[in-house]
């Protein structure tokens, strides 16, 4: 299966997920701030074994973790709210794993089971992305194609 991506949608995607610096107090000294995971709602259309998605919805990570996220109810409900006005559909989440790279983790792994969703994941190096085919009773990655 592929996931096309708009390309203004993915270079959003990416600019939320970059590694934030930290002034100190000194301007010459740049110090890595807190680099957490970041995490948003694809939003698109899912059409003949293609999914489309055309916009990215930023959500706070809850979970204020360098190491997890969490999208809370709240937000997860607008996005719906919101596809559905748009007459789209709510295709996945994006996180980033500024830490390591885009392969999921376990508790990934049973989040993209549990879902049902496109989970995208930046990496430091790449992005990819995963869905749960229930058929062949396993998670497999999708082939992302830049429109």
């Amino acid at each position: 299966m592929i996931v096309e991506i708009e390309k203004d949608v993915l270079d959003s995607i990416l600019k939320l997920s970059r590694i934030k610096l930290i002034f100190s107090g000194d301007e010459d000294k740049v110090q890595s701030g807190c680099i957490e995971e970041v995490c948003g709602i694809l939003i698109g259309k899912k059409k003949k074994g293609k999914i489309l998605i055309d916009e990215v919805k930023k959500v706070e990570n809850v979970a204020n973790s360098r190491f997890l996220f969490e999208i809370s109810p709240y937000d997860l409900y607008n996005a719906y709210d919101y596809a559905q006005k748009m007459n789209k559909d709510v295709i996945g989440i994006f996180h980033s794993h500024p830490h390591g790279s885009a392969n999921p983790s376990s508790l990934d792994a049973k989040g993209i089971k549990e879902t049902g969703l496109v989970w995208m994941i930046v990496g430091k190096d790449d992005v990819k992305a995963f869905l749960y085919d229930d058929k062949l009773n396993k998670i497999i990655e999708l082939k992302i194609k830049v429109k």
